[in-house]
């Protein structure tokens, strides 16, 4: 066991200990947001933002000072930006040292992209992958020393370069960079790779074959650094991954999806169980889980975009409703469409209709499918192709509407959540 003898500061104490780092390094323009944690400092670009969430979480996690200067080094050299960008490697040969094959979250895959009604076209700006699951694409990226960069389309015109050829490069290299490491954890096994492309190791199926697995892999990737696996069959090894994959994604370093994944036949594909199965239950509040918290992540980015630039969208959160421990009901996702508010709404299991100016008994108007909104309301949902899906909306269904909503379906569990 570790012990650490690093004295851990406080949210403000930390972004004074990063102002002060980054006014040595010569950042200039540097202003604290306390509400949002966030630092925003001028760059070649105009503003730039940096929520301080992971970088603090990393922070507190280091066990020396050396430790925690190697974190306060790495985020400031990516607060001073990349002066060896993959626009400027103007040859394959040059790239190709540095090429690696990794996994990343599609959400963060997607944000050079995001911004709604925000010109932000840049030609050959957008990251090449390729999704290999709901929430997971694959890529390549340029592996330096103190930061990597996404390939992208512009990165392959100007190497005149297939996404195929780059990405084999990637994963040659990172095969030969990796050697079956694995402990076990109560039920599943995890890898010991002490890096930021642990789960990226999903890639390499061949690294489970020397692992007594009881059925296919069936993997949880929570964050960068994690890889958790089980066989398909091992019904409480995978109970087990599942709530360990759900602390991890919540409360550790640079989260991500806590949903399971398989292996099949080569192929990456979600994990879905039958409705009878005995982890029906468990799979689904996982797969909902993932959506949750992959969509906060997304309102985070948005949320800090919008600000930037001066926009005033609202973006709407996503919300999970669970039944009460040891009571049987329904898990699923929702979000609230509020009277007299524009929104961006995402797209989810239902949609909760609220009155914010009625009584707190009464504002909850109606709870529909997704699906029943969108037939009945479609004209009123405007696509923003943002992934994941948001539809903006600025007008709010009549008396008659909500009526017919309110026949196909009504939650009052709900209500406490519109006061």
């Amino acid at each position: 066991m570790s012990v650490s003898f690093v004295e851990k500061p406080s949210r403000d104490e930390f972004a004074k200990l990063v102002i002060e780092a980054a006014d040595r390094a010569g950042i200039a323009g540097i202003k604290y947001d306390q509400k949002d944690f966030t630092l925003w400092y001028k760059c070649s670009g105009g503003t730039a933002g940096l929520f301080l969430g992971n970088f603090y979480a990393e922070y507190c996690q280091a066990d020396s000072a050396a430790g925690t200067d190697l974190v306060m080094g790495r985020w400031l050299y990516g607060m001073q930006g990349v002066k060896s960008s993959p626009a400027k490697l103007a040859s394959f040969e040059e790239a190709r040292p540095k090429l690696l094959a990794v996994v990343k979250n599609r959400v963060t895959l997607a944000e050079p992209t995001l911004g709604w009604q925000l010109d932000r076209s840049k030609p050959g700006f957008k990251i090449r992958f390729e999704p290999i699951s709901r929430w997971f694409g694959r890529c390549a990226v340029l592996d330096f020393p103190r930061h990597l960069t996404f390939v992208t389309e512009g990165d392959l015109k100007t190497w005149c370069a297939s996404f195929d050829e780059v990405f084999s490069i990637g994963l040659a290299k990172l095969r030969k960079s990796t050697k079956p490491d694995f402990r076990f954890e109560n039920g599943f096994f995890a890898g010991k790779w002490s890096d930021s492309y642990a789960n990226s190791r999903i890639l390499l199926p061949q690294l489970f074959a020397g692992l007594r697995l009881s059925g296919n892999p069936v993997v949880c990737l929570p964050n960068t650094q994690t890889l958790l696996v089980t066989g398909s069959q091992d019904h409480t090894g995978i109970r087990r991954m599942l709530m360990r994959s759900a602390e991890i994604a919540r409360n550790e370093p640079r989260p991500d999806s806590p949903a399971p994944l398989i292996l099949k036949h080569g192929r990456i594909e979600d994990f879905a169980v039958p409705s009878d199965s005995p982890l029906y239950d468990a799979v689904e509040f996982s797969r909902k889980d993932a959506e949750y918290l992959c969509y906060q992540r997304q309102k985070e980015s948005l949320d800090v975009l919008y600000a930037k630039h001066e926009k005033d969208i609202f973006v709407a959160s996503s919300h999970l409703a669970t039944p009460n421990e040891g009571e049987d009901g329904e898990c699923f996702s929702y979000a609230v469409w509020s009277k007299g508010v524009h929104a961006l709404l995402p797209k989810l299991d239902k949609i909760a209709f609220n009155d914010p100016g009625a009584p707190e008994s009464h504002r909850l108007l109606a709870m529909a499918r997704w699906e029943d909104v969108a037939a009945l309301l479609g004209d009123m949902l405007q696509d923003t192709h943002m992934f994941p899906e948001r539809f903006f909306v600025s007008e709010f269904p009549s008396d008659q509407q909500l009526e017919t909503l309110r026949r196909m379906q009504t939650d009052s569990r709900l209500q406490p959540a519109l006061k």
